[in-house]
């Protein structure tokens, strides 16, 4: 299972993939305990619900605001992964240009998905996760 977490000062934005595809819309994780535990319940439903074993947690460094997150991550059972932000600028770059190159469809046979060989929703996740936007 791949947890995505999109750290934040009072918040934070979360989302899960199981390796079959499935996955979680993106979701806010408040950055306090009780956020933190219901983050950790919802992970822990995913898991069971899907069957996995396995959680890979990946996260943008953002200075001190992941900080708390992080020491209550530290002390369950996942693989913590700090990712550079420069990939995250990459990705977006990359969604943008295909995006562009297929006249913003995501879906069907020459759409955005199956270019990239993403699920449309995750596509559609990521689009509005990175903050990207169709010109006017």
């Amino acid at each position: 299972m791949v947890v995505s977490l999109d750290i934040g000062k009072g918040s934070h934005f979360g989302y899960f993939r199981a390796p079959n595809g499935k996955e979680e819309n993106p979701f806010e994780v408040t950055n306090c305990r009780d956020g933190f535990h219901q983050f950790w319940k919802k992970l822990c439903r995913f898991k069971k619900a899907h069957r996995l074993r396995q959680v890979l947690v990946g996260f943008e460094s953002t200075g001190p605001y992941a900080e708390p997150l992080l020491h209550f991550l530290r002390q369950k059972p996942v693989q913590l992964v700090q990712i550079n932000p420069m990939h995250s600028k990459r990705v977006k770059e990359l969604i943008l240009k295909v995006l562009q190159e297929t006249g913003w469809r995501i879906e069907g046979p020459s759409g955005a998905a199956v270019i990239l060989k993403l699920h449309p929703s995750t596509l559609r996740s990521w689009i509005k996760k990175l903050g990207i936007r169709r010109p006017a």
